[in-house]
């Protein structure tokens, strides 16, 4: 249990540093209004919702969805860039702490991409809902091919 939950969490900060190598945009010190992860999000859920062919109906559902993870792309892109702002701490007690810090933040992310969707999903109509399988992917920082049985 222990080495599942460390190599977790090597994922966890592995994939905050991956998106920082895209995340920061500043413009004199200041962030843009709409950083890289927040403008790619949008696009994403923009796409989702075209596909879903969302209903008047289902509408204030998908808003609650779409809002959740806005903001949480937001809150990444602001963690990525305190992450690699930050350096790595000097002691192991310290790099640790820096570790676990990433790790709470990724399972906060989970939990609330798990939580909009729960509240989403039962909203969708049984093709909405084999759209929404088929197109809504939540792997924070993949960038290569898809693997296994996804096509």
């Amino acid at each position: 249990m222990k080495r599942k939950t460390l190599i977790i969490g090597t994922v966890g900060v592995l994939t905050l540093a991956g998106l920082g190598a895209t995340a920061v945009v500043a413009r004199g010190g200041e962030w843009c209004e709409n950083p890289p992860i927040v403008r790619k999000a949008e696009a994403k859920l923009n796409a989702l919702e075209s596909a879903l062919k969302i209903t008047p109906q289902q509408q204030a559902a998908w808003d609650g969805f779409e809002s959740a993870l806005t903001a949480k792309a937001g809150d990444v892109e602001k963690a990525v860039a305190d992450f690699r702002g930050g350096g790595m701490p000097a002691t192991a007690l310290g790099r640790l702490d820096k570790l676990q810090q990433g790790l709470d933040q990724g399972q906060a992310l989970v939990t609330t991409v798990t939580d909009a969707t729960k509240a989403l999903y039962p909203v969708l109509d049984a093709e909405q809902q084999a759209v929404f399988d088929r197109e809504f992917r939540f792997r924070p920082g993949h960038r290569r091919g898809r693997h296994g049985g996804e096509s």
